[in-house]
């Protein structure tokens, strides 16, 4: 998070630092949101916790595209295929 925030110009945000209504404004946005993420880690450190209940309402709901992995990241697109 602290790497894309110092090197880019794009709104960055943290799984968890994001409550519900954070999440509800950031998906409300008209601009493409992607999630970069190392799904094993939040299953295994985080879970019943911010992290993991973020990435699993982002998941039901608008959905994530797998656009590729590098490593244990993932890089998704978030929202229903086109």
């Amino acid at each position: 998070t602290l790497t894309f925030r110092h090197y880019t110009h794009l709104p960055t945000f943290d799984l968890f630092d994001l409550t519900p209504s954070d999440l509800t404004a950031i998906l409300a946005s008209d601009e493409p949101t992607f999630l970069l993420v190392d799904e094993g880690n939040i299953q295994d450190q985080w879970l019943g916790q911010g992290p993991a209940e973020n990435l699993q309402r982002l998941r039901g709901s608008p959905g994530l595209i797998q656009l590729g992995t590098r490593g244990a990241y993932t890089l998704f697109r978030v929202g229903s295929p086109a």
